[in-house]
């Protein structure tokens, strides 16, 4: 994780956002590799899925919240007004199109931080697209898999949206 986090660091704009989803175990390993790869961390955000998340087993506490670790690229303008808020309450989507699908509002709390270009590495269903758009924000994608490709791509059309596709 630590090498393409570096990697993208190295093409990052100054000031450019970092975002990268990760579960209770993942977190120290998730935030020791931004920063071994230069980013500055800046904190953990909470994405609140709600009660109506699974529990791994009867007695046991609900995963309920997934985190979303951040970073940027050395320092960044402050923002003339407010704050965002640090929690996001909203459901997994009912009908998911991949394993690690997130819901639309997730993706564009995350985005409206700021204003630069969108680049979504493990892109999945597409979810990441859409809210750069809906932002209207220009943003780049991949996807290794060639059936999460295709759902992404067949996700998107249902949208009206035609993505220009680069081998």
């Amino acid at each position: 994780m630590a090498n393409w986090l570096e990697m993208y660091l190295a093409r990052a704009a100054e000031s450019a956002y970092l975002f990268s989803f990760t579960d209770w175990r993942q977190t120290p390993a998730t935030t020791d590799a931004l920063q071994w790869a230069g980013w500055t961390w800046r904190g953990t955000n909470v994405w609140d899925k709600g009660g109506g998340s699974r529990a791994p087993h009867c007695g046991y506490f609900r995963h309920q919240a997934e985190y979303v670790v951040w970073g940027t690229k050395g320092r960044v303008p402050r923002p003339e007004s407010g704050s965002h808020a640090g929690v996001m309450l909203a459901p997994s989507p009912r009908s998911k199109r991949h394993v690690a699908q997130k819901p639309l509002d997730v993706m564009v709390w995350l985005l409206s931080i700021n204003d630069g270009l969108v680049v979504d590495p493990f892109v999945g269903s597409g979810t990441t697209i859409l809210a750069a758009d809906q932002l209207g924000r220009p943003c780049y994608a991949a996807e290794m898999s060639p059936t999460i490709a295709a759902v992404c791509l067949e996700r998107l059309a249902e949208a009206g949206k035609r993505p220009r596709l680069a081998e």
